[in-house]
């Protein structure tokens, strides 16, 4: 079943510093923290974030997800 979103949903991320990126993928949205280098995973059907990865990385400019391969990119400012 396909989650729906809608335009008067708005649902409380914790505290974040700098959000530089989103990404949909399997049913969650993926919110990339530039200035910590994480990724948030929000279940946008609970409304909780369950789950946050520490990138060993500097991420920042975008992220997309890749259904049928079953991963999620991400930029940085470089491009790379």
């Amino acid at each position: 079943m396909p989650v729906v979103l809608h335009a008067d949903d708005s649902d409380a991320l914790p505290a974040t510093q700098e959000i530089a990126g989103l990404g949909y993928l399997g049913g969650l949205v993926y919110v990339q923290v530039h200035t910590t280098n994480q990724v948030l995973v929000f279940d946008p059907a609970t409304d909780t974030v369950v789950r946050t990865f520490n990138v060993p990385a500097d991420i920042q400019g975008g992220m997309t997800g890749a259904a049928d391969l079953g991963l999620l990119f991400a930029s940085n400012s470089a491009g790379q």
